[in-house]
């Protein structure tokens, strides 16, 4: 997927760009989860590796399958360790499954957390070129 947008931050190989929110995008029920504000533009932080320059109107390619996937782990996991939890702390009563699933969600959040750190910016959209003004 192909989002088109311009560059409003650029600090060490990685760039911020100031994308509108797409019609796609409006129709989403979860549109409210991506974009917590009110604002009629998301930021999405890239790789620059076209050396784009603040003020630049930029494509920039965001996989589909990358897509898919970190949704899984942002939001899938979590709930996968949290359910887990539950499980585990189901044998000792109500508040054993409770303490078992704020355990479980909080190992969940620290995973998402290390995938961040460390795999996090090679999974960044990358610039692809920088669009001629119109």
């Amino acid at each position: 997927m192909e989002e088109v947008g311009k560059v409003v931050k650029k600090e060490d190989g990685i760039v911020v760009i100031q994308i509108p929110i797409s019609e796609h995008c409006s129709r989403c029920a979860m549109s409210k989860v991506c974009f917590a504000s009110e604002s009629d533009f998301r930021n999405i932080r890239a790789r620059n590796l076209i050396d784009a320059k603040i003020g630049d109107t930029v494509k920039l390619n965001i996989p589909t399958h990358k897509r898919v996937f970190l949704s899984f782990v942002v939001f899938g996991l979590p709930i996968f360790t949290g359910i887990i939890g539950i499980l585990i702390g189901q044998g000792s009563g109500n508040l054993g499954t409770a303490i078992g699933a704020l355990t479980g969600l909080g190992i969940g959040l620290a995973i998402v957390k290390l995938v961040d750190l460390f795999w996090g910016k090679k999974q960044l959209p990358r610039v692809i070129e920088v669009c001629k003004e119109q």
